[in-house]
């Protein structure tokens, strides 16, 4: 879907989403009447196309009355979470796990939760929402599993290294399972190591989604670990010759945790409705190439306008965030002066003279003009004035 009709069909649902909740669908005092074959259809076109059809969903509700089906209910917390609605679609989550339909549905709303709160930043309530997930139904185990070792290598745990073991079983999971323990490697400061583990993917996988992610990664990996030259020419072979499109963040071009998990979630927005495991395996899918042409712009951009003086060459950010005058410090070598010849033995330094005053030239050009006037002024004043009688 294009970024324009995605934004139009957001403001859309923004409005019918937003006053929706689980318990509000039927308030009308006068419901509509129901209409299985309106809301088949509704859901059918929802799947084929959730972007443009989540408010076409939410009226075939409202028809409904109170008689919601899980599954219909449980794309109505999707189409409010596409809305960015996030609490939102938490009730309607909440709502089906709270109706103890079985496992599967119950596992399915507490996934929902799970990302949920992954976009709202709550890592630790993302955390307990995929563990009832994996405890509810344990078909779905291997997937809560593999979401829980991404956050917990989004915290800098190093244990996302291992996590390929658990998700050989679902091939949704089985590529990206590498590419968390790279990450996981980055994100707990090891970046010799992390710089190894993503080559390794990219040259294991050169077909893989995920290959721009980890070259871009790889480059940042090296640029961190202090490896200037080989770093900018792995992003300009990775780059090209285009240019990136709207603006990007620092933090995600320096590889945030936060950073990436938000943007996987911002794109998860504009994707086709999937599974839980592919969603999962999806924050990881970025635009690498669209990162290097970023990153190389940010540089160049920073290096114009950088003080040519040579104090300022050579500077580079530090791995640990310092503040401005602090790495203005530490870029800038001290300036040497000429040496001051001393004075002769037995004789007193001479005071350094102070700087001779320069003379107001503008001031007295002023003073000469005001009194030039004052002049042509008086000279008039004093003038007999002309006899007013005619002859």
């Amino acid at each position: 879907m294009s970024p324009s009709r995605f934004a139009a069909t957001t403001l859309a649902l923004l409005a019918a989403v937003a006053a929706a909740t689980p318990h509000q669908v039927g308030a009308a005092t006068t419901p509509a009447p129901s209409n299985p074959l309106a809301t088949q259809q509704a859901i059918i076109e929802y799947l084929r196309d959730p972007g443009a059809s989540g408010r076409q969903l939410l009226d075939a509700a409202r028809q409904d009355g109170t008689a919601v089906s899980p599954f219909h209910e449980l794309l109505l917390a999707d189409a409010a979470a596409r809305a960015g609605l996030y609490r939102t679609a938490a009730a309607w989550y909440a709502d089906v796990r709270d109706r103890d339909l079985g496992p599967q549905f119950t596992s399915a709303a507490e996934f929902g939760l799970a990302l949920s709160a992954l976009a709202r930043g709550g890592f630790d309530e993302a955390r307990d929402h995929l563990a009832a997930a994996g405890a509810a139904d344990t078909a779905q185990q291997p997937t809560a599993d593999f979401g829980t070792t991404l956050l917990d290598a989004a915290d800098g745990a190093a244990a996302g290294q291992g996590v390929a073991a658990t998700s050989a079983t679902d091939p949704a999971l089985a590529e990206a399972a590498s590419l968390v323990g790279a990450y996981a490697r980055y994100w707990a400061g090891d970046m010799q190591g992390a710089t190894n583990a993503f080559m390794a993917f990219a040259i294991a996988h050169p077909d893989s989604r995920y290959t721009d992610d980890a070259l871009y990664a790889s480059a940042t990996a090296k640029r961190q670990a202090g490896h200037e030259t080989e770093a900018r020419d792995d992003l300009e072979a990775l780059a090209g010759d285009g240019h990136a499109r709207g603006r990007v963040s620092p933090r995600l071009l320096e590889l945030d945790p936060r950073a990436v998990l938000r943007e996987g979630m911002r794109r998860d927005r504009e994707l086709p409705v999937r599974t839980v495991s592919r969603r999962l395996a999806d924050l990881l899918d970025g635009d690498g190439v669209r990162l290097a042409q970023a990153a190389l712009e940010d540089r160049s951009s920073g290096d114009d306008a950088a003080d040519p003086a040579p104090r300022r060459k050579g500077h580079r950010r530090a791995a640990k965030p310092v503040s401005d005058q602090a790495a203005n410090d530490l870029a800038a070598p001290p300036v040497a002066s000429a040496p001051a010849p001393a004075p002769a033995r037995g004789t007193q330094a001479a005071p350094s003279a102070a700087p001779a005053p320069r003379f107001p030239w503008a001031t007295l050009a002023v003073l000469v003009l005001l009194a030039l006037l004052g002049s042509y002024l008086l000279a008039r004043r004093t003038q007999p004035r002309p006899s007013g009688r005619r002859r």
